[in-house]
């Protein structure tokens, strides 16, 4: 029983999806640091002429690209979606 009326107790399901929530945030963290410190890709964002716009490549992962009007917006689009990939493959 709450000592107080706006106590609230939470239940065994919800202290485990908490516990999972941090177990995972945990992880992703971890993939955060490991891709911030030891992990460097090489990018280069090139003119593609059919389309008009600039696509961001990257070296170590061929298969992924990223259009944009903007040179600059390529190539962190590019990087973005690398880390992602890469976050995905660590957790």
């Amino acid at each position: 029983m709450p000592k107080y009326s706006h106590d609230y107790y939470l239940t065994q399901q919800e202290i485990d999806e908490l516990r999972a929530d941090a177990k995972q945030a945990s992880k992703v963290m971890a993939a955060l640091f490991r891709f911030e410190t030891e992990i460097h890709y090489s990018y280069r964002v090139e003119w593609v002429a059919e389309s008009a716009e600039y696509v961001g490549l990257c070296k170590e992962f061929p298969s992924l690209s990223w259009l944009d009007s903007d040179p600059d917006k390529a190539r962190l689009g590019i990087e973005k979606l690398v880390f992602e990939v890469v976050k995905d493959m660590i957790i």
